[in-house]
Formats: structure tokens, C-alpha cells, sequence
């Protein structure tokens, strides 16, 4: 016997047990097997069973299930196309009032790094500021399992530890065409349809202040930066 598993349209796994004579049958008896098999979320326990709502601005509605802190937030939901790295791109700066849609189809697999481990200037060695800075994190799919030798906590741990939403299950190829093809939207992850983040206006971060609330851990990298390249084009200079 051989052991699949294949997405529902619902965002949680359907666990088959196909057998090697089925999958030499025709379509027609595998699509009977795939019917009949039972649906299985792959929550786990990071999930708490508890489910979001990703709300656009265009009046899009996109359920998926809670992997983070269960808080309503809003801001500008942008994509990321990156296939590794997430840690990083949570605590980037420039994300900032941003909820985060990665259209690499699973996140959390290698969990997250060690928050205090430092490097020879004091500054996170994994991270590039000092806390999450995104609003909220989508994804197509949540590994509740994560293995990696630096791994001190699983990504939905340090969501929770952080205040941060998270939501899987969501169809991130059908938003990433939408923000494609109409720019950055605003939107909301609402698991409270009566807070008053879900109440309220939509909002914009563009309309606020956002340098002033870069950490300074950030600006501190960012004039270790220059003055690195300062002194590459010094030695640059010189050699010619």
C-alpha cells in the first residue's frame, strides 16, 4: 500500500491509502478513491482548531485556519515571493503596517532561530530587527512539524509570542493574482466579526509615519552597511 495526501479545497489534507492497483486503474477509480477518503485537517496543535478570515477591500472573503495569535489586525496586504527566509522577511522593517501573503505554497517547516543569539556588532544574528514587524502572515499551508539544527521554536510559537495573526488554508495563487493585477490592497484578518478592527475602517499604512517607528537596530545595520560599502569603494578607489 502506498500513503498519499492531497489538499481539499478547504485547506485541510485529505488522508488517502491508494493502492498500487488503483493507481494503475483509470482516472475513474481514482477519483472514486479521492470521494471516498476521509478528510483529515493537518492542524496540530499549533493551530488551536481556530479559523480566520482574510478580508479584502474589494469585498474578497478568503477562510483559512489560525497558526498564530488569534487577533484581529488590518494593513496593506503585499506578497513575498521568496522560497526560504521567512524569518527574515517577518522582522524586516519595510513590512512594516504590511500583512504578508508568501506564495510559496508552505511555511514553517525549518521553524525559527534562536531571537537572542547576536553577532560580533550586536546585532540578531538570523533576524534584521530586534521584533515581527509584519500585521499578519498567509500562507497556503502551515507545517506543524519543523525540523532544522538552529530551530529553538516552531513559527506559530513565535507568532503567538509576538501577538502576530497567522492564517493557512488560504488559496495564496488566486490573492497573489488579485494583488498582481490590481496592486496592494487593503484588508483585515478577522477571527472577531464584533472587535472593532473588524467594525472599522480599512487602513492604510501609507498614510502613517513608518520611519518613525523603525527600530534602531535596523538603522544601526543599515550604517554598518554603508559604511562597509564605503569602504569597499575606498578600496576600490585606491587600487586604480
Amino acid at each position: 500500500m502506498a500513503s498519499s495526501g492531497l489538499r481539499s479545497p478547504h485547506g485541510a489534507f485529505r488522508g488517502i491509502v491508494v493502492g498500487t492497483s488503483c493507481l494503475r486503474g483509470s482516472r475513474t477509480d481514482l477519483s472514486r478513491a479521492l470521494s471516498t477518503a476521509p478528510i483529515v485537517a493537518n492542524l496540530g496543535e499549533a493551530t488551536d482548531g481556530k479559523r480566520a478570515v482574510l478580508q479584502l477591500q474589494d469585498g474578497t472573503k478568503l477562510e483559512g485556519y489560525s497558526f498564530g495569535a488569534a487577533t484581529d489586525v488590518a494593513g496593506e496586504v503585499v506578497f513575498t515571493t521568496g522560497m526560504v527566509g521567512y524569518p527574515e522577511s517577518l522582522t524586516d522593517p519595510s513590512y512594516k503596517g504590511q500583512i504578508l501573503v508568501s506564495t510559496y505554497p508552505m511555511v514553517g517547516n525549518y521553524g525559527v532561530p534562536d531571537r537572542a543569539a547576536r553577532d560580533a556588532n550586536g546585532l540578531p544574528t538570523y533576524f534584521e530587527s530586534e521584533r515581527v514587524q509584519i500585521e499578519g502572515l498567509v500562507a497556503q499551508d502551515y507545517s506543524t512539524h519543523h525540523s532544522h539544527w538552529a530551530a529553538t521554536s516552531s513559527l506559530g510559537a513565535w507568532l503567538k509570542e509576538s501577538g502576530v495573526p497567522g492564517i493557512a488554508g488560504v488559496d495564496t495563487r488566486l490573492l497573489t493574482k488579485r494583488i498582481r493585477d490590481n496592486g496592494a490592497l487593503l484588508g483585515k484578518i478577522i477571527f472577531d466579526g464584533g472587535s472593532a478592527i473588524a467594525r472599522g475602517p480599512y487602513v492604510d499604512p501609507n498614510r502613517r509615519n513608518l520611519v518613525g517607528k523603525c527600530p534602531r537596530v535596523s538603522r544601526a545595520r543599515t550604517v554598518l552597511a554603508i559604511a562597509r560599502v564605503c569602504s569597499l569603494l575606498t578600496a576600490v578607489s585606491r587600487r586604480t
